[in-house]
């Protein structure tokens, strides 16, 4: 039986996750995953020896990772991070449909790295392609290959659509993801 501090702390945190629900009803995305982190953060203290010593902690901190990775896919460039809280999510519940599908569309909707300028082309010359070389590589070091990210979609998607195969949004978006994965793998077939 969870103390008077569990139960306040746990009524506090519940607090911070209604009003980042509001927040993102408002269209305030990056606001609301700042309540959802103070959420997260309040009940985290609950946890132990990989488990949640108090049930509404551990449903709360579910609800406030996805909600997190809703609001980042709402977010430019955020799509890392989403894909980030779902893991998490799925580290409290293994079978979570919405966080397989949230992360499967994070994975889905991280753009493609952009395509390497010409050397010699308008700017600076050499000297400003090989810095820019330089930074597109690094950047290459920290996002999967594309191919990669469409593969981890679709798996991510099938095991959405196995845990709620009559939610049509995740039949929309498994059936994009398999026409990209498919057409970027006839496209790197055909020769050169």
């Amino acid at each position: 039986e969870p103390g008077d501090y569990a139960r306040n702390v746990a009524a506090v945190a519940q607090g911070a996750k209604a009003k980042g629900t509001d927040l993102f009803r408002a269209g305030k995305a990056a606001d609301a995953m700042e309540q959802y982190g103070m959420a997260i953060g309040m009940c985290e203290q609950f946890f132990q020896d990989g488990r949640h010593l108090l049930p509404v902690a551990r449903d709360t901190v579910l609800s406030c990772h996805l909600n997190v990775a809703a609001c980042a896919l709402k977010l430019p460039g955020k799509h890392e991070l989403a894909a980030q809280h779902c893991t998490y999510a799925l580290h409290i519940d293994a079978d979570n449909a919405k966080a397989y599908f949230r992360r499967g569309v994070a994975f889905f909707s991280t753009p493609p790295e952009p395509a390497a300028p010409e050397p010699g082309g308008a700017g600076g010359g050499e000297a400003e392609f090989a810095l820019n070389e330089q930074s597109r590589e690094m950047e290459r070091e920290k996002q999967p290959p594309r191919e990669v990210l469409l593969a981890w979609a679709v798996r991510d998607l099938e095991r959405a659509d196995a845990l709620a195969p009559q939610d049509a949004k995740v039949r929309e978006y498994l059936a994009k993801a398999r026409a990209e994965a498919k057409a970027g793998a006839k496209a790197a077939l055909r020769p050169a």
